[in-house]
């Protein structure tokens, strides 16, 4: 996939639109300064760690964990080959719960209860036993639980509630983005939607993301598009008219600009 979107990463969903996704990762040298929607847990197997999260820096060994808010910028540096686990959470986790007004702690030193969360999804994804992707949601549960409990630090001040403010708010926007994707959205609509001009809510959309809310949204309707032609028969037309693309040759330019090649290509590939 291009780069063409230099700090906005997108996390590919997986099969069913499942919530939870787990990744052992390798880094030798630096991971780029980018940010996502997903709520982020690093937990560090080997090596030592250099991290940038939002403003602050954090060096992370093995054991420790440092926990990365949804559409927080982050960096990683490892000089040596280190090791860590990658825990990605979908705002859709926690559509049903409430998960507003405070933090988590960013680092986390050597925790015995993190360690054990970790190994025992680790262990489920690999052994995929019958319902291990209950196992692993349960385990992600009872791991956020945990740091809410022990973990969880208070938002205050002015400037934190400002800032929460206005992560709410985009947070609505992607919720109503990702409940609506399918529907023709312009910016107009989308502005009403949220009784806020049309210029304003594009300058927030951009500062708040580097982007375009018509880029965000095609980027998107793209990201839903490719599970589909992995996990599906259906025709590329009628993939593109089921995630918001009216016009198929606009669906598989805009395929190309994000992937880097046709949607007919990325289905023959696979």
């Amino acid at each position: 996939m291009n780069d063409s979107l230099t700090l906005y990463e997108s996390i590919a969903p997986l099969e069913r639109d499942f919530q939870v996704k787990l990744k052992l990762n390798h880094l030798s040298g630096k991971y780029r300064s980018h940010w996502h929607e997903h709520i982020e847990l690093l937990y560090f197997l080997s090596g030592e760690f250099e991290i940038v999260c939002g403003e602050a820096e954090y060096t992370a060994l093995e054991g420790d964990l440092i926990f990365i808010n949804s559409k927080e910028r982050h960096a990683t540096t490892c000089n040596c080959d280190g090791e860590y686990m990658c825990l990605h959470l979908s705002p859709e986790f926690f559509s049903d719960v409430e998960f507003n007004g405070f933090a988590i702690e960013t680092h986390i030193i050597k925790d015995a209860f993190i360690k054990e969360c970790f190994e025992k999804m680790s262990d489920e994804q690999k052994n995929k036993s019958a319902a291990y992707d209950l196992r692993l949601k349960s385990l992600a549960y009872s791991l956020m639980a945990y740091l809410i409990s022990n973990y969880r630090r208070e938002s205050d001040s002015d400037t934190t509630s400002s800032r929460s403010a206005r992560f709410l708010e985009m947070h609505d926007i992607f919720a109503y983005i990702s409940r609506s994707y399918t529907a023709s959205l312009t910016t107009a609509e989308l502005a009403r939607h949220f009784h806020l001009t049309e210029q304003y809510f594009c300058r927030m959309f951009k500062k708040a993301t580097g982007q375009t809310p018509l880029g965000y949204i095609n980027r998107y309707r793209t990201e839903k598009a490719a599970v589909l032609l992995k996990n599906t028969d259906q025709s590329i037309t009628d993939i593109a008219l089921s995630v918001g693309f009216d016009d198929p040759n606009y669906f598989s330019r805009t395929f190309k600009k994000y992937v880097g090649t046709t949607p007919r290509e990325y289905r023959h590939s696979i």
